[in-house]
Order: C-alpha cells, then sequence, then structure tokens
C-alpha cells in the first residue's frame, strides 16, 4: 500500500513528458522523482509500521524493503522509454533471479526466517537498483546535484497526480471487496476468495503488458493511433472472453487437481472474477487514449463512476 500510494505517478508524468527534455533535464527529472516516491514512501511505511508493534529489527528490514520497492517500481516504469522493452525485461526479470540464488544460498546452508527473506529481498533490489543508476549515471545526481530542477515542474507534477488519482481509486475499487469480507465473513471464505481473485488476475497479465506497451509508445505522440487502439481492444478483449468460456467448463476439475475438493466451491467465484478481469483490464486499455494523449483527468472521472456501484 505504501509503494502504491508512494509512486505519486512520476514514472508516468516522466514517460508523457520526456520528449520535450534534453539528456540532462531527463536525469534531472529522474533522480527528482526517485527523491519525491523515496521521501513519500518513507513516510507511510513508517506510518503503517508504528502501528503494527514491531520489533525495531523488523521495522527497519520493513522501511528498507517498501523504500526499495518503490524505487524499483518507478524504474520500472520509466526504462519503457525504451520501446524496444529490453531495459524493462531485464530489470523485470533479474530480482527474481537474484532471489532464487540467494535463497537457494539460504537453504543448502541455512534457515530460512522472515527476516532473512525480507534482507534477501532489499539485497536484490539494492543490488539491481544501485546498478541501473550507475548505468545511468544518476547517483552524483540523486545524491549531490539536486539543486536545479527544471521549469516544467508545475507541470509534470500535475500531470503525475492526475494519472496517480486514477490508480488510487482503481485501488479503491479492487481491494474494497476484500476489506469487506476481511471484517464481515470468515477468514475461511476470504482465504478461497483471496485464492480466486489472485488466480483470476493472472489472465489479466495480458492486457496490463499490452496497456504498458501502448502507453510507453503513444505518451504525447501528435498521431492519431486510435485505429491500432481498437485493434489491441479486439486481438485480447475476444479471444479472452472466448478462452473464459471455454474454461468454465472445466474450471471444477481444474480446481480439484490444482488446490483440492475443500476449495471446489470457488469455481463460480473464479470465473465470475475473470470476466470481471477481461472486462476491467480492456477498459483501462482503451483508456490510455487518454493517459497518452494528457488528458487522465477524463479516466479519472471514468473510475469515479466506478467506486459508486459498489
Amino acid at each position: 500500500l505504501a509503494t502504491g500510494i508512494g509512486q505519486l505517478g512520476l514514472g508516468h508524468s516522466y514517460l508523457y513528458f520526456q520528449k520535450q527534455f534534453d539528456e540532462a533535464q531527463k536525469k534531472q527529472m529522474i533522480a527528482f522523482s526517485i527523491v519525491l516516491t523515496t521521501l513519500i514512501s518513507f513516510i507511510l511505511i513508517l506510518i503503517f509500521s508504528l502501528q503494527l508493534n514491531l520489533t525495531l529489527e523488523l521495522l527497519v528490514l520493513s522501511i528498507l524493503f517498501t523504500l526499495n520497492i518503490s524505487i524499483y517500481n518507478l524504474l520500472l516504469i520509466i526504462v519503457q522509454t525504451d520501446l524496444s522493452m529490453g531495459l524493462f525485461l531485464k530489470l523485470k526479470i533479474s530480482v527474481p533471479i537474484l532471489n532464487f540464488l540467494f535463497m537457494l544460498y539460504f537453504i543448502i546452508y541455512d534457515k530460512l526466517s522472515i527476516n532473512k527473506i525480507l534482507i534477501i529481498n532489499i539485497l536484490s533490489y539494492s543490488i539491481i537498483i544501485v546498478l541501473f543508476l550507475r548505468k545511468m549515471d544518476l547517483i552524483r545526481l540523486v545524491f549531490f546535484n539536486f539543486n536545479k530542477i527544471n521549469t516544467k515542474i508545475k507541470n509534470y507534477i500535475g500531470y503525475a497526480l492526475r494519472y496517480h488519482a486514477t490508480i488510487l481509486l482503481g485501488l479503491l475499487t479492487t481491494q474494497i471487496d476484500k476489506i469487506y469480507l476481511f471484517y464481515f465473513s470468515k477468514l475461511e471464505q476470504l482465504g478461497i476468495y483471496a485464492v480466486a481473485y489472485a488466480l483470476s488476475r493472472l489472465i489479466g497479465n495480458i492486457q496490463e503488458s499490452i496497456s504498458t506497451s501502448i502507453f510507453a509508445n503513444f505518451a504525447a505522440s501528435t498521431q492519431n493511433n486510435d485505429n491500432k487502439l481498437l485493434f489491441a481492444f479486439r486481438t485480447t478483449f475476444y479471444p479472452l472472453m472466448g478462452l473464459i468460456l471455454c474454461f468454465s467448463l472445466i474450471s471444477n476439475h481444474f480446481i480439484n487437481f490444482i488446490y483440492g475438493s475443500e476449495f471446489q466451491q470457488m469455481s463460480a467465484i473464479l470465473i465470475i472474477l475473470c470476466f470481471d478481469c477481461i472486462v476491467g483490464g480492456s477498459s483501462w486499455l482503451l483508456a490510455q487514449k487518454f493517459n497518452a494523449g494528457g488528458k487522465p483527468e477524463l479516466v479519472l472521472f471514468r473510475q469515479i463512476l466506478g467506486v459508486f456501484p459498489i
């Protein structure tokens, strides 16, 4: 939650404005975004952690873990300026690979614990972040040369906050069902629903990846990309809908095979959530027309309307 709120939409704002910057200004804005994201995330995780009565060691590890994820997620968005997505993919898979290697060491030579898992993640994220900052020659800017901010900072932050408002409302609409179940149902029901929800989101990765690519390619573009957007919509929405219809015929057997008979009741929930995921993903894909066109407030209006039925 802290990392999600702490992003402030700065990464997407950078994607939108980066064509207007020269190389020096790009580095300044990346440095500015990293510092501001880190500061906001630090304040939020500190507030959240102090309410949980954690030990000092776990508190420090939780803060470091959150700050690393915040910076990493920001960089994942910024590197989408490489339209081949090569750097994005390298950044995406490098942390899981390092995590696996570190955990393998502990499994063989030591025992894993919550604190050690946090340390492993902190090390993995930190290594990748430092390597990226060195590659982009940003370390000096982040820590020592933060006195020159681009004159377009007002528009930069303005777009970021408008974009981020849509993300926050999206978090509300996707999490409010689980918050309700947490307070008004049994933990067993919440667990079954959470498993169904997580499984249903897997199919949404296809549309999410395409939405990411669309925004990275179309941000601040002066060309009319409506035909490309509609093509992306048609080539994902209809096949995915057909796939879910076919899956619904075997969902009971699939769930029984993967999770066991105890989860048999989640079959209907899973199918409904899969349809919800596809419809929501298609809507977000089409919304990239306005995000990339510099009008995230129109998407914000869509998100606000989506809250009322809930």
